[in-house]
């Protein structure tokens, strides 16, 4: 199994992820809602949502912050969502919240939009990029070509990356119907997905935008 650690790219790659959606909760939501509708189709059973955003401050405001504000601990138990903290210099971490649901329900939506639109979250969070990532299984028999190929024409993707080893395919692109992208290869994504044969017939798929943040 691939990790796509988020911090790992941004270091290690030196990529500058560029943020250009209105910034709005609403907008957010709408993305995520584009990748939730090509899973609501009868052959695709939904396994797993994330959403990440991450932001670079001072070791004190992040202190802060995360002193004086509490996660609900009220949520069913399909949710989850976490804060990480990881040390950048002696003064300065990143800080990464990181939201989980094992389904794509109303319930999820309306807790997802109320955490993205709290006033103190979005403040502290504001100049950091949201990712989202939907991964779904499917057993119906259909090709990791086919699956790609509809992925790639239900999103409108310009395909700039592929990678294709013995049992999972990656591809990377870019697509009008998101906002954020990051550049690669002198040209920019803002679309990755995946799709994994699994040993019991099944076929795992992924789909992040602007790049993968979980294990596919």
């Amino acid at each position: 199994m691939r990790w796509v650690a988020l911090f790992s790219i941004i270091v290690s790659m030196v990529l500058v992820l560029f943020y250009q959606s209105s910034n709005t909760t609403y907008a957010d939501l709408q993305e995520f809602e584009k990748i939730a509708q090509y899973f609501d189709q009868d052959h695709y059973e939904l396994k797993e949502v994330m959403v990440m955003t991450h932001v670079t401050v001072q070791s004190d405001e992040a202190e802060q912050f995360l002193e004086s504000f509490q996660l609900n601990g009220q949520k069913p138990g399909y949710m989850d969502e976490k804060f990480n903290v990881i040390n950048i210099s002696e003064n300065r971490v990143k800080v990464l919240y990181e939201f989980t649901s094992d389904e794509w329900s109303n319930e999820t939506k309306i807790y997802l939009n109320n955490r993205l639109s709290d006033s103190k979250f979005r403040r502290f969070f504001e100049k950091g990029p949201i990712y989202s990532c939907f991964q779904a299984q499917t057993d119906a028999k259909i090709s990791s070509n086919f699956i790609t190929s509809e992925i790639r024409n239900y999103f409108d993707v310009n395909k700039v990356n592929e990678m294709i080893e013995n049992n999972f395919t990656v591809i990377s692109g870019a697509t009008e119907q998101f906002d954020q992208y990051i550049p690669m290869d002198d040209e920019k994504i803002n679309i990755q997905y995946a799709v994994r044969d699994e040993e019991n017939e099944q076929k795992t798929v992924t789909i992040g935008t602007p790049i993968l943040v979980i294990e596919y």
